[in-house]
């Protein structure tokens, strides 16, 4: 983990709670980093250091916090699981046309 990935996990410890996330644009501003940066580097302690932050999107105002117990993290990972079944039943819907058919009669 460098430097910069150790400051901002640290002020999410610091910062955020479930009641109360770290919203993106204030980590944005405190780091000067863009959106994206923040969002690559969140997801790289997620996934490389098993840091298990959760992207709030239960209010407006939205943010990122570490979970202290499975409620919190439950409730954190259900937008997530919501994702999946979207773009699973996508998935399932568009390999599910027949392409020859789909386009017979249709003039290009």
């Amino acid at each position: 983990m460098n430097e910069l990935e150790i400051n901002i996990l640290n002020y999410i410890k610091n910062h955020g709670s479930f009641e109360r996330p770290v919203p993106l644009k204030l980590l944005k501003a405190e780091f000067d980093i863009s959106e994206r940066g923040i969002k690559e580097i969140i997801e790289h302690l997620r996934c490389d250091f098993k840091q298990p932050i959760i992207a709030s999107r239960r209010t407006r105002r939205g943010g990122y916090y570490l979970p202290k117990n499975d409620m919190e993290r439950n409730e954190g990972l259900l937008p997530y699981k919501e994702q999946i079944l979207t773009s699973q039943k996508t998935v399932t819907a568009i390999t599910s046309v027949d392409l020859s058919e789909y386009w017979k009669g249709w003039q290009v």
